[in-house]
């Protein structure tokens, strides 16, 4: 019988030191930087996080509510200064790598009880996967962009319930096994990624843990309700609609499966593997080309290149699992994505999306450059200079992530053909109050593709403020055939109906509108002048209380003594 050790949760401080230190060195430049794009959706404009009401909190970011209290927590620290939601971001980034320090090493010391003839230096692979994770560039969206807090956060309960799990296997202590449901059941309330911890879990059992322990079935039970409870996220997501978050079951309704959306997502999960090893060129976001057929070149390419990965991995499950390990959490983590994606619920890539499956590829890195590099002093060398490298560009980066209108300036440049990299302009622009460039920055992404609901609508806004009526109702109904579930382009409809004296066609739209904003008063405050104005004063009154309620609950007291002068004048 095996002599399994008890894994360890410490953390060398020297480790502790470098983590801080080398943290602080590739995001300090972030820490006054602004707010960015979606940063506006869920913080700067969000009335939600400025009030301690728990339960408009989870009805605003429902699944993500531990991200959306963490924006509360910050807001009545720091306000609306960015710094201190920056730090926040980035001490997640710093508990990360120390994670991920414990998790290779430990995962490393399990395996070596398999081989006590050649076995593996824990703890040079756990500093190499560290400085990789902390330092590389391709991390710098998911830390740096504060909208993307989620991502972080829900990467820490998930390495910590993986941790947990080896100190309870090893240990065999059903204490340690129970104490896995605390960063699971934290993650069920921060991001929707953590479904696929359960699959993570049962490999991790398979590959590295059971081949060392002489009893295997005790760990059935705990990982079967694992994955049962994994189940919880989906109930917890579908049951409730969000008003700052995506609205997932929305989108799925009017959505279809896309084939060539899914076979399009074989190719990106080979560019998130060029941005591993090299990640040059990054972006904000990216123009993808869409595959439409199995036979084109690239699908064909991307299909050997994840052909070879998979059969790599499934060869050396015995004699290098560390191997199988990285590649098969890789590929787990990915799923998510890689399906949603084909329902038409996010772009097709993201960087910040890679940042959980870092963790098992930066344990494969590390176990590859201890074999490939086994003298002691020249491993530590070329360690050293890929760390350092790696920091160097995660630094230079991160200067994109300071300042909005530069942030969008360099995607337009790498991708001049992209129509969201010019409708981020326009924003970006408009909130620096340069009406002009804003504008020209829409039209030229309607330029690049017609039919781009998005900034039809919003330009259809700047040509109703500019008196041009006719020319922004037809954007606006451009806007709708373009894209049905463009819920924004009903509030726009409904007000320039009802300045047009089209009440019931105001009211429908704005009632479209409500169902998937119910927390919005202002559009419950617009459409109670519309039912007065149709004569309908119970729904005129219904909608005013509604008003005022919410405008109490969001500390809006302008809102709520405009909505108690109207009823009290009906």
């Amino acid at each position: 019988m095996k002599t399994v050790d008890k894994v360890s949760l410490m953390l060398p401080w020297p480790a502790l030191l470098f983590i801080l230190l080398t943290g602080l060195a590739c995001y300090v430049h972030v820490l006054p930087g602004e707010f960015i794009s979606d940063d506006f959706r869920f913080i700067a404009h969000n009335p939600v996080i400025t009030q301690l009401r728990y339960h408009d909190l989870w009805s605003s970011f429902n699944a993500r509510f531990l991200v959306g209290l963490t924006f509360m927590l910050n807001y009545h620290l720091h306000g609306l200064t960015p710094h201190g939601y920056h730090l926040f971001s980035l001490f997640f980034h710093m508990v990360n790598a120390a994670l991920i320090f414990v998790f290779c090493r430990e995962t490393v010391r399990l395996v070596n009880l398999r081989r006590p003839d050649a076995p593996l230096s824990p703890c040079k692979i756990a500093w190499l996967a560290m400085g990789i994770f902390l330092c590389h560039p391709v991390q710098t969206q998911a830390v740096s962009f504060i909208a993307q807090r989620g991502t972080v956060m829900v990467t820490a309960w998930y390495l910590l319930a993986h941790i947990l799990y080896m100190k309870g296997r090893s240990e065999k202590c059903p204490f340690w096994l129970a104490t896995v449901f605390v960063p699971l059941l934290l993650g069920f309330i921060t991001k929707e990624i953590i479904i696929t911890a359960g699959a993570t879990l049962v490999l991790c059992e398979w590959l590295i843990v059971r081949p060392v322990l002489a009893e295997k079935r005790g760990a059935m039970p705990w990982l079967s309700a694992y994955m049962l409870a994994a189940l919880i996220f989906p109930v917890i997501f579908f049951q409730s609609k969000s008003s700052a978050t995506i609205n997932f079951q929305h989108l799925m309704g009017i959505n279809m499966f896309e084939w060539k959306v899914l076979l399009t997502e074989v190719n990106v999960l080979v560019t998130y593997l060029r941005l591993f090893v090299a990640p040059v060129g990054l972006r904000a976001d990216y123009y993808y080309p869409i595959t439409h057929s199995i036979l084109e070149p690239r699908f064909l390419m991307a299909v050997g290149v994840l052909g070879v990965l998979i059969w790599t991995a499934v060869a050396n499950r015995r004699k290098r699992p560390l191997i199988a390990y990285g590649l098969g959490w890789f590929f787990i983590t990915k799923s998510v994505e890689f399906v949603g994606v084909s329902f038409g619920l996010r772009n097709l890539i993201y960087e910040n999306w890679l940042y959980l499956s870092m963790a098992g590829l930066c344990l494969s890195a590390g176990y590859v450059w201890s074999m490939l590099i086994r003298r002691e002093m020249m491993f530590r060398v070329t360690a050293a200079v890929l760390v350092i490298v790696l920091g160097l560009a995660a630094h230079t980066r991160n200067y994109v992530w300071i300042n909005e209108i530069d942030h969008y300036t360099d995607l337009v440049a790498k991708e001049p053909r992209f129509p969201s990299a010019y409708l981020g302009l326009s924003d970006a622009y408009l909130r620096q109050g340069m009406r002009r460039e804003g504008v020209q920055a829409l039209e030229e992404a309607i330029r690049l593709k017609p039919d781009f609901a998005h900034a039809l609508n919003n330009l259809a806004r700047f040509r109703w403020e500019a008196g041009l009526l006719d020319e922004a109702v037809a954007l606006n109904e451009r806007a709708l055939k373009a894209d049905p579930a463009l819920v924004p382009a009903y509030y726009n409809q409904a007000y320039m109906a009802f300045e047009l004296g089209e009440n019931e066609r105001s009211a429908a739209a704005y009632r479209r509108y409500l169902e998937f904003h119910p927390d919005d008063l202002t559009a419950h405050y617009h459409i109670a002048q519309v039912f007065f104005a149709l004569g309908d004063k119970e729904s005129a009154r219904r909608h005013l209380l509604a008003t005022r309620e919410l405008a109490i609950r969001q500390g809006q007291p302008e809102w709520s003594a405009a909505a108690e002068r109207d009823l009290e004048g009906m």
